[in-house]
């Protein structure tokens, strides 16, 4: 696994399809970033495939990524928060 980058992309599609494993992620992101609690048991992880484990370890590392400021962890924070906001308009 590479752990000097975060498939953002990969990551935002997950997180758009929904689901258990778009939940997951989003909130692994989070409250990695936000450093807020991760509501989630660790031993769900295995219900991810191994596409989501691999962005669950690296959502966990994203902090080591080399030429990453906050302002680019923001960015994709914001991203994810716009999907929700979307999700919550569809369903409204």
């Amino acid at each position: 696994m590479n752990e000097d980058k975060i498939e953002v992309d990969l990551l935002v599609q997950r997180i758009k399809d929904g689901g258990f494993s778009g939940e997951y992620l989003k909130d692994a992101y989070i409250s990695t970033y936000r450093n807020v609690p991760f509501l989630h048991s660790l031993g769900d992880l295995i219900k991810l495939d191994v596409e989501g484990v691999r962005l669950f370890y690296q959502i966990l590392n994203m902090r080591k990524i080399k030429g990453w400021s906050d302002e680019n962890y923001y960015q994709v924070e914001q991203t994810i928060l716009n999907i929700l906001r979307d999700s919550r308009t569809k369903t409204a």
